[in-house]
């Protein structure tokens, strides 16, 4: 990834924009998604019930607290996209943990309407739209 994200143009205009994708994208990828097995795969508790408990626990003391802050680092960063107008591997890293945890959204506390428009326009954005299309579904 290191070598292809410069490459793509998705990293920013400026070492300011840089620094500020990397903290998005790295707290995105560390601290919610690489936390969120527990809860969702069989193979890291294969107890249904226990995978449901620790969802709930998952969400109230991780994800609850972590997309109040995202949110407001995403209103004082962000335009039509996490850092600016255009879409970076920031965006990309969000839309990837929002994937993850998709089912523990519907039961937040708290509304984040600015995060769900962002998830929504990264979404239509065409080649993603076009991977998500035709990307294999891998089960193991």
């Amino acid at each position: 990834m290191y070598i292809t994200i410069p490459r793509s143009g998705i990293d920013g205009k400026n070492d300011i924009e840089k620094a500020f994708i990397d903290m998005v994208a790295d707290t995105c990828t560390y601290e919610i998604v690489e936390k969120a097995y527990d809860h969702r795969a069989p193979f890291a508790e294969p107890d249904e019930s226990k995978r449901v408990e620790k969802g709930k626990v998952f969400r109230d003391k991780k994800l609850e607290p972590f997309l109040i802050n995202l949110d407001s680092l995403y209103k004082k960063l962000g335009g039509k996209y996490f850092v600016g107008d255009e879409l970076t591997y920031a965006d990309l890293a969000y839309y990837r943990m929002i994937n993850n945890v998709k089912p523990l959204l519907a039961d937040l506390p708290t509304p984040h309407p600015e995060l769900k428009d962002l998830y929504s326009r990264i979404a239509e954005e065409p080649k993603l739209k076009e991977w998500e299309n035709n990307k294999a579904e891998v089960i193991f």
